[in-house]
């Protein structure tokens, strides 16, 4: 027999951005949740890396937007940590710096959200430790490079620096921060991709179970591509991406984004997308050069 099944609809705001998920949902009873079989290892694996992703996905979007900052930090020759715990001890030790400098201007604490990665060799030797940390842009960046360093050692009248700092303005794509999200989580293998400040906003879920039937559903996947129609369902925000699934069980499932129709960000450029491979090679070790800042970069 059959289970009784509705469309739902998963509404997610994510700051200037609105994430719907369009899909069956069977009402199973405790029986059939008994029966269902368990997902494979692998697809257990790669569903936990799609949720990271999403979930730091929605996370920067709810709280951070053009203007802040994205900044990648990395170690010299002489300063690179042990272990990726020394690394966060060091981080933290960085952190309170900028929230040491953030009180004396009169700021509040800093918003955050970042990430450790590191590689590891047959043997489990650590190599290539970095941090990505997203902030707001209440400070200059000059400020956030020159905090990057480490205690003075014996006959040194200033604090070294820990290694190359490289600080980005936050820009958005029509579809948010997906990029980003899926550079950031890539290949860390400790279980918790990222760490963030306290008091962060939670993107705003709201699910309805009774506007959409199964023939809208099929209606909207064939119509996937046509912006106008999505705009016509959520008329506060601009069309940008949507993809469908078909699933043997549920049928056919939507992933629509949209972006505020007051938000400036239809004709930003992603220029933090278009730095990805050099922060690569800067975090990898083949590039320690300070590249000149552009004078027209806001």
């Amino acid at each position: 027999m059959i289970p009784k099944s509705f469309i739902r609809e998963k509404k997610i705001y994510c700051g200037s951005f609105l994430e719907v998920e369009i899909y069956r949902v069977y009402d199973v009873t405790k029986k059939g949740r008994k029966e269902k079989k368990q997902k494979s290892s692998l697809k257990m694996i790669q569903a936990n890396e799609k949720n990271a992703k999403k979930k730091l996905r929605r996370k920067i979007a709810a709280n951070f937007d053009r203007g802040d900052y994205v900044v990648h930090l990395t170690y010299a020759p002489g300063f690179l940590p042990d272990s990726p715990e020394e690394a966060e001890k060091i981080l933290t030790n960085y952190i309170r710096r900028i929230n040491n400098r953030r009180k004396k201007e009169g700021l509040p604490k800093m918003k955050y959200i970042a990430v450790t990665e590191w590689k590891e060799k047959d043997g489990g030797k650590i190599y290539r430790l970095h941090h990505h940390v997203i902030m707001d842009g209440a400070l200059c960046r000059d400020t956030i490079e020159e905090l990057w360093t480490a205690p003075r050692r014996k006959g040194e009248k200033v604090r070294p620096s820990l290694g190359y700092v490289n600080v980005n303005r936050l820009q958005p794509s029509e579809t948010g921060f997906t990029d980003l999200a899926n550079y950031l989580t890539k290949g860390i293998p400790n279980k918790r991709r990222w760490r963030a400040s306290q008091g962060l906003k939670e993107p705003v879920v709201k699910k309805s179970d009774y506007r959409w039937s199964g023939k809208k559903l099929n209606q909207m996947a064939a119509l996937v591509d046509v912006h106008t129609e999505w705009e016509k369902l959520y008329p506060k925000y601009w069309y940008s991406k949507a993809t469908t699934k078909l699933d043997e069980m549920r049928g056919w499932m939507i992933s629509i984004v949209m972006r505020k129709k007051e938000s400036d960000v239809r004709n930003a450029k992603n220029r933090h997308t278009g730095d990805i491979a050099r922060i690569e090679r800067i975090c990898s070790g083949k590039s320690c050069k300070r590249t000149k800042r552009q004078q027209n970069e806001p």
